[in-house]
């Protein structure tokens, strides 16, 4: 199962199911993380209401 760092910019692994699919995606390629980033900036990211995230502030 994947979380994110207490930032929100990189997703990090809990299992090794989670591991792979992070690995697989490449959903911590430079990009990805610099558009992660972007997105917190605006408040866009984790979105409003997620059940699952805590908003980054």
């Amino acid at each position: 199962m994947p979380t994110q760092q207490a930032d929100g910019r990189v997703i990090i692994s809990l299992t090794a199911v989670g591991k792979a699919t992070i690995a697989a995606l490449d959903l911590n390629r430079e990009r990805v993380i610099d558009i992660r980033q972007a997105d917190i900036l605006l408040k866009r990211h984790p979105p409003p209401g997620d059940p699952i995230q805590k908003n980054v502030d």
